[in-house]
């Protein structure tokens, strides 16, 4: 099975179209879920993380492990209420501009190679595939995103 850690649902999840619903996930999920949460619909709790009421999904204080500092970022006066991803927390964003594109490439590639233009504030966002280690992976990865390829 897999692994969730950091996220939340505000929809309805069926699993695998056969009529079995979670708030995070399908029941019957071989997944481990971790600091995940959900809005709970007609307050039935169905599993698989925190179910948070509708005020509660809308104050970080709730969300226990987000990293509301450099990472999410809520707005409760917002017409989405809930947490954002700021956008230099985007993976592979690393100028912060909200979108991929041969910039970032070009940024990740001078990392790799000594060149510090990121500083390490961009860190997190350039390790692309996500192994904890920046390195020609995440550089090979973040092309073939930006370029379709």
């Amino acid at each position: 099975g897999g692994a969730l850690k950091n996220c939340y649902n505000v929809g309805t999840v069926v699993l695998n179209g056969d009529g079995r619903c979670g708030g995070l996930i399908g029941s019957g999920s071989n997944v481990t879920v971790e600091n995940g949460y959900y809005l709970m619909m007609d307050g039935v709790e169905n599993g698989y993380g925190m179910a948070l009421s509708q005020t509660a999904m809308n104050y970080q204080e709730s969300f226990v492990g987000f990293d509301f500092e450099s990472v999410w970022t809520i707005d409760t006066n917002a017409a989405y209420p809930y947490p954002t991803l700021r956008k230099s927390a985007m993976l592979g964003d690393l100028n912060g501009n909200g979108v991929l594109n041969m910039i970032d490439v070009m940024c990740l590639y001078a990392a790799i190679s000594g060149e510090d233009l990121l500083g390490t504030a961009a860190l997190g966002a350039a390790d692309y595939n996500g192994d904890g280690v920046v390195n020609m992976m995440d550089l090979m990865a973040l092309y073939k995103t930006v370029s379709g390829q």
